[in-house]
Order: structure tokens, then sequence, then C-alpha cells
């Protein structure tokens, strides 16, 4: 909230301290941005069919298709300044833990369409030649699904009530928590507490 209030362009993004800028890609974004709808969220480096602007419509079919995992990374949103705000402002903190991002890209998306800019702008850390590694020990996993599950209730389900609930469904039983609740215990981890002891 406080970079935010300092920000002063139409467009914002929040890109990790341990994240790396493609700056030819971002010149090219910036000189679009020109353009573009300060109505929309702008979202970068999705594969697939879709590319430019779309309706509220289209994108709720959008995210109905896709993985809504590919929406949790926040170097890859870019928002109109005074809408993240206004969204912001009037939500309980405690329910949007660490993915304040996802929240104002649902409710963009849902009520006003997005952008979809296909390059990438923001590296991540840990990615070699196309290939994402994680460090993360499996039951960190199914706490961040727990949590995507919880705001995608708290974003859309006064507006939106069945494509929370769809999103919701889909989430929960995609294969990336299959994984982690068939398989609890990483290589790498040395912890052997009880996967879902958090959520009883």
């Amino acid at each position: 909230m406080s970079v935010l209030g300092l920000a002063t362009g139409k467009w914002v993004i929040i890109v990790g301290d341990d994240d790396t800028i493609e700056h030819e890609n971002m010149r090219t974004l910036i000189n679009m941005l020109d353009q573009a709808d300060v109505g929309k969220s702008i979202f970068i480096n999705i594969n697939g069919k879709y590319d430019g602007p779309m309706s509220s419509r289209r994108s709720k079919k959008m995210l109905v298709e896709t993985k809504l995992k590919i929406y949790g990374f926040t170097g890859n949103h870019i928002f109109p300044r005074s809408a993240a705000l206004e969204n912001l402002l009037n939500i309980d903190p405690s329910k949007v833990l660490g993915w304040p991002h996802l929240y104002v890209f649902l409710r963009l998306a849902s009520e006003n369409g997005v952008f979809i800019y296909k390059s990438n702008i923001v590296k991540k850390k840990g990615v070699r030649t196309g290939v994402e590694y994680e460090d993360w020990k499996h039951e960190e996993w199914v706490r961040l699904i727990f949590m995507r599950l919880k705001i995608i209730k708290y974003a859309l389900s006064k507006n939106c009530f069945f494509l929370s609930l769809f999103l919701s469904f889909k989430d929960i039983f995609s294969s990336q928590l299959m994984v982690n609740l068939v398989y609890p215990e990483s290589e790498t981890s040395f912890s052997k507490r009880p996967l879902l002891r958090d959520f009883e």
C-alpha cells in the first residue's frame, strides 16, 4: 500500500528484490502502455491463444481454461495505479496475506477484463533455460494453495459466485495439490510435521 501510494504514474508493476527485468521487452511494453486502457489490468508472459485486450466475459473464460497458479507471480502483473489502490483500500489485509496482487487481478479481470501481453518482462529467481526450480517444501505448497482458495472466495464470491466456486474446485483438485498431498515429504525436507496441521 505504501509503495502504491508513492507511485505517480498511471501504471504500477511490483517486482521482487530477487527477480530481474528483461529491459528490451520492458521498452516495448512501455510504448504499448501509452495506448492501453487504464481500466484493465495487464498480465504478461502467458502462453497460449490469449493475446491483446479482452472483455470481462472472455477474461472469465480464460480464468476457467488456464491454471490459476500462473497468475500468482507478482512480477507478471501490471495494474492501473488508481484501480489497484481503490481495490486494496477496502480489503481486510489478513484475507489476502501475501497475495494482494491476485486479489486485484481477479477483481479487475471479472469486472473490466484484462490485457494479455505475451512477452516476458520479469524473470523469476531460479529460472534456468526455461525450467523453474522451486525450493519449497511440500507443506508450503499446500499452504499456498489453501491461501489461494481463500483469496478466490474473498475476491469473487459476492459478484461472481459460480466463477469463484469453479476456480476453487479446479484449484483444490489440481495436480499440484494432489502431488503434494500424496508425497508430503520433500527429498530435501527435514520436516516431519503433519502436513495439514495448520488447516485442522
